[in-house]
């Protein structure tokens, strides 16, 4: 489904938070230490001697050893070349200028969807940062981080032109780089480039000023590359061959631009500019970044396995005297099938679920199977019945609300969602992400009242509308989502005479017939409605040509909202026109929109520092934070 594809690709336009107050430096202490071989002794774990209590103390002692395993459903989308990927959660060699704040109490943000804004995150190799004026930030680099010691970098330290030479060759601006990356280009098309001030200063240039600047640069997460690395390709302007691979991997996806335009992956034949998904710069050997761990081996379709860093420059911001990482092994293994998963988290073989969420019956049968296994639920988005807004009955707005009022959101929440979230409706965006939406409970009443269940007033719209007697439609669904959530509905529009037929595709034939607009009626979509995607992402899902914009809604003073959205100076300015946006979709009913579902989250007790953020969002640094209780396994008999 085309909307599946496009959150890959654009959920990685973060936005969010005060630009202005973003100069300031993280707690991490940088390592004086030079690259050396991997002989390095294991450190000795420390705790901060203070009496002031922290939220992390819970955890206890850090421990340094052990192994930790993380399930995926594939790695087919695996790749390693940054040229294909932004934002690498799988990519444990590879670090970003900037990461989300380790120390931040989790009931402050959680970190559990795909969203953070900009004043949760801290400097991982960018030490500080300040708007120098409207159109450039002025980034200071960390001193003494160390490339890791072999091939062809061979430990030097990271230096100002490596920052450029990776935005160069993503934007096509300089070093031999003269044709962008698609995918790159199209999510920050107002970064004009990047330049070096100094040895370790680096400045943002941009085209226009806008409240998400941070986003289009420095905190977008970019996986920073050596110029040694990139070079094994040959030489920048020729292009090498390339399969023309999928632009993800691991990836926790693209973004959206400043101006609206959405993200979109390479086409077939690879980017320009010497990078290609296949080639030196694609064999798993010549892996090479700044990061905690060592990639030391990839088997493909199976596993990927790390090993600790031993140069790795980086100290445990929680306990600031501890360098990480603290495992010796970071293991992610593929187990496609949930049961075979289950299975394996019962009998303590992998450590975390990984990146696929059970489903409600799954972690329901945990609970009483292994009650020991933590668990956590996290927001995630509802199901839509994305109208065809331009044709018959659904170009009359009554319609649109009688199918509203004849779906009981609290039912399905009780039943199929296990009782595990409330049923209270949302807008396009996740009620989750608090100052973007405005709550339930603030909504007008006369709003309130048009998303809650009342089949005589539905019955009453529908005469109005013309409809006395009902009507027929037909909905097309994709086989991978929740056809029996589907026929609750269904159920439910029959009760005011709505007649739907249900048509489930193959998900390769549902994303084709959708993609070519081929649905005559309804389109029955997974996150359609309380998106997780980023807010400035999840807004264009309802623009005029949007990317997967079902409902065909065609409303110029929404696009006109949207527009003002992207343009605003300043987050404040950029959260009130967001929340007056999402508002504008519930009024307007253009899909019919299921309360949020919920987001189980899985590992096990033995797992310490993890709080479970959402794995898709969650790459090397924060896995060289986590660490193994020894005695907490054992004493499970694992």
């Amino acid at each position: 489904m085309k909307k599946q594809i496009m959150l890959g690709l654009l959920v990685m336009l973060l936005i969010a938070a005060t630009l202005f107050s973003a100069c300031r430096n993280t707690t991490i202490q940088p390592s004086t230490q030079t690259a050396s071989q991997n002989t390095s002794p294991t450190p000795k774990p420390t705790i901060s001697s203070t009496t002031q209590s922290n939220w992390w103390d819970k955890f206890g002692t850090p421990q340094y050893g052990g192994t930790l395993v993380t399930r995926t459903t594939s790695l087919s989308m695996m790749t390693f070349d940054n040229m294909f990927i932004m934002g690498p959660s799988t990519q444990y060699w590879w670090e970003f200028l900037y990461a989300f704040d380790w120390t931040l109490d989790r009931q402050t943000w959680a970190y559990n969807a795909s969203f953070t804004p900009v004043e949760y995150y801290k400097g991982i190799l960018a030490e500080s940062w300040e708007q120098t004026d409207p159109t450039t930030i002025t980034v200071k680099l960390r001193q003494g981080v160390h490339w890791q010691n072999k091939a062809p970098v061979n430990g030097r330290e990271l230096v100002a032109d490596d920052v450029v030479y990776t935005y160069d060759r993503l934007l096509g601006t300089g070093n031999g780089f003269t044709q962008p990356s698609p995918m790159f280009a199209q999510m920050h098309s107002n970064l004009e480039r990047v330049v070096a001030t100094d040895k370790y200063t680096v400045q943002f240039k941009y085209k226009t000023a806008n409240a998400f600047q941070l986003y289009q640069g420095p905190y977008s997460e970019t996986a920073i590359t050596a110029p040694e690395w990139g070079k094994l390709a040959g030489s920048a302007t020729t292009s090498s061959s390339s399969t023309g691979g999928p632009p993800a991997g691991g990836s926790t996806g693209g973004g959206a631009s400043a101006s609206g335009a959405p993200g979109g992956g390479p086409p077939g034949g690879g980017p320009p500019g010497g990078a290609a998904n296949s080639g030196p710069l694609s064999d798993w050997h010549n892996a090479v970044g700044t990061g905690p761990f060592i990639l030391t081996e990839y088997v493909d379709g199976s596993s990927i396995t790390y090993s600790r860093n031993p140069d790795y420059w980086g100290y445990d911001e929680r306990h600031p005297k501890n360098k990480i990482p603290y495992v010796d092994t970071s293991k992610i293994i593929v187990i496609a099938d949930a049961s075979s998963a289950l299975a394996a988290l019962r009998t303590g073989k992998i450590d975390l679920f990984g990146m696929t969420s059970p489903s409600v019956q799954e972690v329901q049968s945990l609970a009483k199977t292994n009650p020991e296994i933590i668990q956590q639920i996290g927001p995630d988005g509802g199901y839509a019945l994305e109208m065809r807004c331009d044709t018959k009955p659904f170009d009359n707005i009554n319609v649109r609300k009688a199918l509203q009022l004849s779906v009981d959101t609290n039912a399905i929440a009780k039943t199929i969602y296990g009782g595990l979230v409330p049923g209270t409706p949302c807008g396009l965006i996740s009620p989750a992400y608090n100052g973007w939406v405005t709550p339930y409970d603030q909504w007008p009443d006369e709003l309130k009242q048009e998303y809650s269940l009342n089949t005589d007033k539905a019955k009453q719209l529908l005469a109005d509308a013309g409809y006395a007697s009902g009507f027929k439609t037909d909905c097309v669904a994709s086989s991978e989502d929740n056809i029996e959530l589907l026929q609750i509905i269904k159920a439910n529009f029959a009760e005011i005479n709505v007649d739907m037929t249900i048509t489930v595709l193959d998900p390769a034939v549902y994303r084709n017939f959708t993609d070519a607009g081929k649905q005559d009626q309804i389109t029955y979509f997974r996150n359609g409605a309380g998106m997780t995607m980023e807010p400035s992402v999840a807004l264009l899902f309802r623009t005029k040509g949007g990317p997967g914009n079902y409902t065909y809604n065609n409303d110029s003073n929404y696009d006109a909202l949207v527009n003002q959205f992207n343009s605003a100076l300043t987050i404040d300015e950029a959260k009130q026109l967001c929340k007056k946006a999402d508002q504008y979709t519930l009024i307007q009913h253009w899909s019919v929109n299921v309360c949020p579902a919920p987001n189980p989250f899985v590992w096990q007790p033995w797992v310490k520092e993890y709080s479970g953020e959402t794995l898709v969002t969650w790459s090397g640094e924060y896995w060289a934070r986590m660490w193994v209780d020894q005695e907490k396994k054992k004493s499970l008999g694992r």
